[in-house]
Protein backbone atom coordinates (compact mmCIF):
# COMPACT_ATOMS: atom_id res chain seq x y z
CA UNK A 1 0.00 0.00 0.00
CA UNK A 2 1.34 3.35 -0.70
CA UNK A 3 0.72 6.54 1.20
CA UNK A 4 1.71 10.11 -0.06
CA UNK A 5 0.78 13.67 0.90
CA UNK A 6 1.54 15.49 -2.40
CA UNK A 7 4.98 15.15 -3.04
CA UNK A 8 5.67 15.04 0.94
CA UNK A 9 8.06 12.09 1.44
CA UNK A 10 5.20 9.01 3.08
CA UNK A 11 7.94 9.06 6.12
CA UNK A 12 6.34 12.55 6.83
CA UNK A 13 3.03 11.76 6.82
CA UNK A 14 0.61 11.34 9.77
CA UNK A 15 0.83 7.92 11.76
CA UNK A 16 -3.13 6.84 11.03
CA UNK A 17 -2.44 6.97 7.44
CA UNK A 18 -0.90 3.68 7.52
CA UNK A 19 -2.57 2.30 10.41
CA UNK A 20 -5.73 0.98 9.06
CA UNK A 21 -5.59 -1.78 6.55
CA UNK A 22 -8.53 -1.52 4.31
CA UNK A 23 -7.66 2.91 3.85
CA UNK A 24 -5.55 3.95 2.03
CA UNK A 25 -4.69 7.44 2.44
CA UNK A 26 -3.28 10.16 0.06
CA UNK A 27 -2.83 14.30 0.78
CA UNK A 28 -1.84 16.63 -1.27
CA UNK A 29 0.01 19.71 -0.33
CA UNK A 30 -3.19 21.73 -0.11
CA UNK A 31 -4.94 19.34 2.36
CA UNK A 32 -6.92 17.69 0.34
CA UNK A 33 -7.28 14.05 1.79
CA UNK A 34 -8.85 11.09 -0.21
CA UNK A 35 -9.75 8.18 1.27
CA UNK A 36 -10.35 5.09 -0.55
CA UNK A 37 -11.65 1.61 0.56
CA UNK A 38 -9.62 -1.41 -0.41
CA UNK A 39 -8.78 -4.97 0.19
CA UNK A 40 -5.57 -5.97 -1.00
CA UNK A 41 -5.22 -3.29 -2.99
CA UNK A 42 -8.60 -4.14 -4.89
CA UNK A 43 -12.29 -3.20 -4.92
CA UNK A 44 -12.75 -3.85 -1.19
CA UNK A 45 -15.19 -6.41 0.78
CA UNK A 46 -16.42 -4.84 3.49
CA UNK A 47 -15.96 -7.00 6.81
CA UNK A 48 -16.23 -6.40 11.19
CA UNK A 49 -12.98 -4.73 10.50
CA UNK A 50 -13.70 -1.92 8.50
CA UNK A 51 -16.88 -1.64 10.51
CA UNK A 52 -15.00 -1.05 13.97
CA UNK A 53 -11.85 0.51 12.68
CA UNK A 54 -13.96 3.16 10.43
CA UNK A 55 -14.74 5.24 13.92
CA UNK A 56 -11.47 5.94 14.68
CA UNK A 57 -10.00 7.09 11.41
CA UNK A 58 -12.74 9.50 11.30
CA UNK A 59 -11.51 10.75 14.80
CA UNK A 60 -8.07 10.95 13.60
CA UNK A 61 -8.88 12.67 9.95
CA UNK A 62 -11.13 14.91 12.43
CA UNK A 63 -8.44 15.93 14.94
CA UNK A 64 -5.54 16.69 11.85
CA UNK A 65 -5.73 20.54 10.98
CA UNK A 66 -3.70 19.72 7.96
CA UNK A 67 -7.24 18.26 6.72
CA UNK A 68 -8.95 20.70 4.17
CA UNK A 69 -11.27 18.85 2.55
CA UNK A 70 -11.72 15.05 2.63
CA UNK A 71 -12.69 12.66 -0.54
CA UNK A 72 -14.35 9.23 -0.30
CA UNK A 73 -13.63 6.57 -2.55
CA UNK A 74 -13.44 2.71 -3.66
CA UNK A 75 -11.31 1.37 -5.38
CA UNK A 76 -11.72 0.41 -9.30
CA UNK A 77 -15.33 0.08 -10.51
CA UNK A 78 -17.06 -0.38 -6.92
CA UNK A 79 -17.77 2.07 -4.52
CA UNK A 80 -18.48 -1.20 -1.72
CA UNK A 81 -20.70 -3.91 -3.60
CA UNK A 82 -19.35 -6.97 -1.48
CA UNK A 83 -19.73 -8.09 2.45
CA UNK A 84 -18.00 -10.58 4.85
CA UNK A 85 -21.38 -10.91 6.93
CA UNK A 86 -19.90 -13.81 9.15
CA UNK A 87 -17.26 -11.06 9.99
CA UNK A 88 -19.50 -8.92 11.50
CA UNK A 89 -20.57 -11.47 14.78
CA UNK A 90 -24.00 -13.03 14.71
CA UNK A 91 -26.15 -10.45 14.63
CA UNK A 92 -28.61 -12.08 16.00
CA UNK A 93 -26.96 -12.60 19.68
CA UNK A 94 -27.46 -9.24 21.81
CA UNK A 95 -23.57 -9.22 22.71
CA UNK A 96 -22.81 -8.81 18.68
CA UNK A 97 -25.68 -6.11 17.48
CA UNK A 98 -24.85 -3.98 20.56
CA UNK A 99 -21.39 -3.81 19.00
CA UNK A 100 -22.65 -3.21 15.70
CA UNK A 101 -25.37 -0.42 16.33
CA UNK A 102 -22.83 1.00 18.76
CA UNK A 103 -19.80 1.03 15.73
CA UNK A 104 -22.65 1.99 12.84
CA UNK A 105 -23.92 4.72 15.29
CA UNK A 106 -20.32 6.01 15.23
CA UNK A 107 -19.39 6.09 11.98
CA UNK A 108 -22.72 8.00 10.98
CA UNK A 109 -22.22 10.43 13.31
CA UNK A 110 -18.45 11.08 12.84
CA UNK A 111 -19.26 11.44 9.20
CA UNK A 112 -21.65 14.10 9.74
CA UNK A 113 -19.43 15.96 12.60
CA UNK A 114 -16.46 16.55 10.49
CA UNK A 115 -15.68 20.17 10.18
CA UNK A 116 -14.04 19.82 7.21
CA UNK A 117 -15.68 19.20 3.51
CA UNK A 118 -16.48 15.44 2.52
CA UNK A 119 -17.02 15.22 -1.11
CA UNK A 120 -18.20 11.64 -2.39
CA UNK A 121 -16.43 10.13 -5.30
CA UNK A 122 -18.70 7.32 -5.84
CA UNK A 123 -16.96 5.03 -8.42
CA UNK A 124 -19.66 2.22 -9.28
CA UNK A 125 -22.33 0.48 -7.15
CA UNK A 126 -22.85 1.39 -4.06
CA UNK A 127 -24.95 -1.53 -2.61
CA UNK A 128 -23.24 -1.83 1.11
CA UNK A 129 -23.39 1.07 3.34
CA UNK A 130 -24.58 3.84 0.27
CA UNK A 131 -25.27 6.50 3.30
CA UNK A 132 -21.25 6.39 3.81
CA UNK A 133 -21.86 8.27 0.05
CA UNK A 134 -25.29 9.85 0.50
CA UNK A 135 -24.16 11.80 3.98
CA UNK A 136 -21.56 13.77 1.92
CA UNK A 137 -22.01 17.31 1.49
CA UNK A 138 -21.06 16.89 -2.39
CA UNK A 139 -21.51 13.58 -4.40
CA UNK A 140 -19.92 13.17 -7.42
CA UNK A 141 -21.14 9.42 -9.58
CA UNK A 142 -19.75 7.77 -11.82
CA UNK A 143 -22.34 6.83 -14.96
CA UNK A 144 -22.17 3.19 -13.92
CA UNK A 145 -23.11 3.60 -10.30
CA UNK A 146 -26.45 1.89 -8.57
CA UNK A 147 -27.25 2.67 -4.81
CA UNK A 148 -29.15 -0.13 -3.28
CA UNK A 149 -29.44 -1.85 0.36
CA UNK A 150 -28.27 -5.23 -0.33
CA UNK A 151 -27.48 -6.92 3.10
CA UNK A 152 -29.74 -6.34 5.85
CA UNK A 153 -32.84 -7.53 4.08
CA UNK A 154 -30.54 -10.13 2.70
CA UNK A 155 -29.72 -11.13 6.53
CA UNK A 156 -33.08 -10.91 7.64
CA UNK A 157 -32.89 -7.79 9.74
CA UNK A 158 -33.88 -4.16 9.58
CA UNK A 159 -32.43 -1.49 7.45
CA UNK A 160 -30.50 0.04 9.78
CA UNK A 161 -26.50 1.77 10.07
CA UNK A 162 -28.13 5.29 8.98
CA UNK A 163 -29.11 4.24 5.50
CA UNK A 164 -32.49 4.92 6.73
CA UNK A 165 -31.91 8.13 7.55
CA UNK A 166 -29.54 9.14 4.46
CA UNK A 167 -32.15 7.62 2.10
CA UNK A 168 -34.77 9.86 3.59
CA UNK A 169 -32.82 12.64 3.41
CA UNK A 170 -32.10 12.79 0.22
CA UNK A 171 -34.55 11.11 -1.64
CA UNK A 172 -37.39 11.77 0.68
CA UNK A 173 -39.41 9.89 3.33
CA UNK A 174 -41.72 8.35 1.27
CA UNK A 175 -39.65 7.34 -1.96
CA UNK A 176 -36.96 6.32 0.64
CA UNK A 177 -39.27 3.93 2.72
CA UNK A 178 -40.99 1.75 -0.61
CA UNK A 179 -37.04 1.43 -1.75
CA UNK A 180 -35.85 0.39 1.73
CA UNK A 181 -38.79 -2.21 2.40
CA UNK A 182 -38.68 -3.60 -1.35
CA UNK A 183 -34.97 -4.01 -1.70
CA UNK A 184 -35.29 -1.58 -4.17
CA UNK A 185 -32.05 -0.14 -6.11
CA UNK A 186 -31.47 3.34 -8.31
CA UNK A 187 -29.53 4.16 -10.90
CA UNK A 188 -27.15 7.60 -10.28
CA UNK A 189 -29.17 9.39 -13.15
CA UNK A 190 -32.21 8.85 -11.13
CA UNK A 191 -30.48 10.16 -8.47
CA UNK A 192 -29.27 13.47 -10.35
CA UNK A 193 -33.01 13.76 -11.19
CA UNK A 194 -34.11 13.39 -7.97
CA UNK A 195 -31.33 16.08 -6.19
CA UNK A 196 -29.54 13.24 -4.30
CA UNK A 197 -26.36 13.55 -6.16
CA UNK A 198 -24.38 16.63 -7.69
CA UNK A 199 -22.72 15.34 -11.05
CA UNK A 200 -22.92 12.32 -12.57
CA UNK A 201 -19.65 11.64 -14.79
CA UNK A 202 -18.00 9.04 -17.20
CA UNK A 203 -16.43 6.19 -14.49
CA UNK A 204 -12.60 7.62 -15.01
CA UNK A 205 -13.76 11.20 -14.32
CA UNK A 206 -15.40 10.70 -11.07
CA UNK A 207 -12.05 11.16 -9.22
CA UNK A 208 -9.93 13.93 -11.55
CA UNK A 209 -13.86 15.55 -10.87
CA UNK A 210 -14.20 14.50 -6.95
CA UNK A 211 -10.22 15.95 -6.58
CA UNK A 212 -10.86 19.60 -8.93
CA UNK A 213 -13.76 20.28 -6.22
CA UNK A 214 -12.42 19.53 -3.36
CA UNK A 215 -8.98 21.72 -4.44
CA UNK A 216 -11.62 24.70 -4.72
CA UNK A 217 -13.11 24.46 -1.53
CA UNK A 218 -9.83 24.07 0.53
CA UNK A 219 -8.12 27.05 -2.09
CA UNK A 220 -11.43 29.38 -0.94
CA UNK A 221 -11.61 28.56 2.59
CA UNK A 222 -9.66 29.64 5.44
CA UNK A 223 -7.28 27.48 7.12
CA UNK A 224 -9.61 25.53 9.70
CA UNK A 225 -8.32 26.51 13.73
CA UNK A 226 -4.96 25.66 14.87
CA UNK A 227 -3.38 25.37 11.64
CA UNK A 228 -3.09 29.46 10.53
CA UNK A 229 -0.20 30.82 8.87
CA UNK A 230 2.28 32.81 11.06
CA UNK A 231 1.00 36.68 10.73
CA UNK A 232 3.93 38.44 8.47
CA UNK A 233 6.59 40.12 10.46
CA UNK A 234 8.25 43.66 9.92
CA UNK A 235 11.12 44.02 7.98
CA UNK A 236 12.90 45.20 11.09
CA UNK A 237 12.55 42.00 12.21
CA UNK A 238 10.25 43.06 15.65
CA UNK A 239 7.98 40.49 16.28
CA UNK A 240 4.67 42.13 15.96
CA UNK A 241 2.49 41.07 18.53
CA UNK A 242 -0.67 39.51 18.12
CA UNK A 243 -3.88 41.64 18.10
CA UNK A 244 -6.22 40.39 20.61
CA UNK A 245 -9.57 39.07 20.16
CA UNK A 246 -12.69 40.76 21.69
CA UNK A 247 -14.18 38.54 23.50
CA UNK A 248 -17.82 37.35 22.87
CA UNK A 249 -20.37 39.66 24.22
CA UNK A 250 -22.44 36.81 25.71
CA UNK A 251 -19.36 34.87 27.15
CA UNK A 252 -18.42 38.42 29.36
CA UNK A 253 -22.67 37.81 31.16
CA UNK A 254 -23.15 35.51 33.93
CA UNK A 255 -23.41 31.86 33.27
CA UNK A 256 -26.36 30.63 34.31
CA UNK A 257 -26.57 26.58 36.23
CA UNK A 258 -27.06 24.07 33.36
CA UNK A 259 -30.66 22.98 32.16
CA UNK A 260 -31.01 19.41 32.03
CA UNK A 261 -33.34 18.52 29.06
CA UNK A 262 -33.62 14.58 29.01
CA UNK A 263 -29.71 13.42 28.49
CA UNK A 264 -28.69 16.50 27.10
CA UNK A 265 -27.32 19.51 29.68
CA UNK A 266 -27.51 22.92 27.95
CA UNK A 267 -25.97 26.05 28.92
CA UNK A 268 -27.96 28.79 28.68
CA UNK A 269 -26.41 33.03 29.54
CA UNK A 270 -28.34 35.47 30.29
CA UNK A 271 -29.95 37.63 29.23
CA UNK A 272 -31.78 36.62 26.30
CA UNK A 273 -31.32 32.56 27.31
CA UNK A 274 -28.76 32.82 25.03
CA UNK A 275 -27.59 28.86 23.91
CA UNK A 276 -24.11 27.93 24.25
CA UNK A 277 -24.56 24.63 22.24
CA UNK A 278 -23.22 22.26 24.70
CA UNK A 279 -24.40 18.94 24.83
CA UNK A 280 -23.04 16.30 27.07
CA UNK A 281 -24.90 13.44 25.34
CA UNK A 282 -22.99 10.20 24.66
CA UNK A 283 -22.14 10.13 21.16
CA UNK A 284 -19.10 7.88 21.24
Amino acid sequence: MQHQTGGTPAASAPAYFSAYENFALTRTQTGVLTVRFHTNGGPVTFTGTIHSQFPGLLEDIAFDRGNQAVILTGTGGAFIDAIDGPSLGDVTKPMASDVDYMEGRRIVQRLTDLEMPLIAAVNGPASVHSEYALLADVIIASDTTVFSDYPHLAFGIVPGDGVHIAWEEALGLNRARHLIMTGGSFTARQALEWGAVAEVVPLEEVLPRAQAIAENIAAAQPALPGNDPPAPQPPDGRRRRPRPVPRSTHRSQPRLPPAEIGNKRTWYYSPGLLYEGLLSADWG
